[in-house]
């Protein structure tokens, strides 16, 4: 018999986690694929402020999709994005909830949750407001009300909750019904799907509405319930879920999944190489089940350089992967298409052709040429160097250096 390698067992592993989960009954739904728009979207937005102003449009119209953090206060830039043909999700969560009298007066998205202004506005949050209800909050092991991460210092007026209590799930479902009727928005990106243990009738708190079941179980039976009215305003509607690190056990519940943090936060990789396509081949059976997955990288630097470096890094280590990317300017209008094949290797240097050009990067520690066989194919367009390199011989020759990522265009691109 034939032995699994480490890396096939563990994309069998996360295969059988995610048809184990797809088959428990009472907490999901089949698992379908995502709307192709999703699929197939290359570049996508984060908007969290409600402070748009009309010249940010032109780079609007370079992404596929725009994730809304404050979408209560930006009705006018939902509405232009979709007349352009961009779509539009809208932030919620359910492991955080406001008491909206508490909440800072602020316009600006800081601390990762919205001011007061967007939480009077906006249906959801209303629906869930923990001053109507403060029995929803989460209890700790010790009895205290739980803060969002254990952070004393987040913003004001925020707490964690705790899904397991009477009412809470309806008033969720009311809140998501209020977003989804507005008629401009195409889905929902589930921020913090990591729920914490709840302890509250331990401490008198308050009573767990599925007295055999956790937290972690009802959050989970949330999410199933809220995919389907999410899928009962149409097959094009999404979800997709932000669990920080991809964490199979989510798949499930949503069209994609966003990977927050990748390779980057800050100006120094966090992921080295093998971590990275460790995971590409890992989430390959997920992504082919018609799923998607969100890259999201803060990309920084020391200068312009480094910064514009480890954008092109990220990038293209996401395209290797087949992960969806968001967000740097010299980039954002890039169009490869879809990918006309795997991951390939040559020389050490790793990359993947796409119809209207590929990626390449090199994990090594030296510069490297590498041939790459064409068809027919246009000269390429290097995007870091802006080098138009011929096709000689059916080959591409491209120069990759040390430890670092590269675009290139075979032809027009939007």
């Amino acid at each position: 018999m034939r032995t699994l390698s480490s890396a096939m067992f563990l994309r069998c592993g996360i295969a059988a986690v995610l048809l184990a989960a797809a088959a428990h009954s009472g907490d999901s739904q089949p698992d379908g694929k995502a709307p192709r728009w999703l699929r197939e979207g290359e570049t996508y937005g984060l908007w969290y402020s409600d402070l748009a102003k009309p010249e940010q449009m032109e780079r609007y119209k370079n992404f596929s999709f725009i994730i809304w953090g404050q979408p209560a206060s930006n009705p006018e830039w939902l509405k232009r994005t979709r007349d352009l043909g961009v779509r539009s999700i809208a932030y919620v969560s359910f492991y955080k909830a406001p008491n909206i009298p508490q909440v800072e007066d602020r316009r600006r998205w800081e601390g990762g949750s919205p001011g007061i202004d967007e939480c009077r506005r906006n249906g959801f949050w209303r629906a869930v407001d923990l001053s109507k209800h403060p029995e929803w909050a989460l209890i700790t092991k010790d009895g205290r009300v739980r803060r969002p991460f254990d952070k004393p210092d987040y913003p004001p007026g925020w707490n964690q909750v705790c899904t397991n209590v009477a009412g809470y799930t309806e008033a969720v479902l009311s809140g998501v019904r209020s977003i989804m009727q507005l008629g401009y928005i195409d889905g929902l990106f589930i921020d913090n799907v990591h729920p914490s243990d709840c302890f509250g009738p331990e401490h008198g708190k308050h009573q767990h509405a599925h007295a055999d079941k956790g937290n972690k179980e009802t959050y989970k039976m949330l999410l199933a319930e809220v995919r389907r009215l999410v899928k009962s305003y149409g097959d094009e509607k999404v979800c997709v879920l932000n669990s920080g690190s991809l964490d199979p056990q989510y798949g499930q519940y949503g069209d994609a999944m966003m990977w927050e943090s990748y390779i980057f936060d800050g100006a120094k990789p966090r992921h080295d190489w093998a971590r990275i396509s460790r995971a590409a081949d890992q989430w390959k059976p997920y992504i082919e089940g018609g799923k998607a997955i969100l890259a999201l990288s803060y990309v920084r630097g020391d200068g312009q350089d480094e910064r514009r470096e480890n954008a092109f890094y990220a990038y293209a280590c996401a395209k290797l992967s087949g992960f969806l990317w968001a967000r740097y300017q010299d980039l954002d209008g890039v169009r490869l298409g879809l990918p006309t094949g795997d991951m390939r290797v040559e020389n050490g240097v790793h990359y993947r052709l796409y119809e209207q050009g590929f990626v390449a990067v090199n994990p090594q520690a030296a510069e490297k040429n590498v041939d790459i066989a064409v068809e027919g194919l246009y000269p390429a367009l290097d995007l870091y160097t802006s080098a138009v390199l011929p096709v000689k011989d059916a080959k591409l020759t491209i120069r990759v250096p040390a430890g670092k990522g590269r675009v290139y265009l075979t032809r027009a691109s939007k």
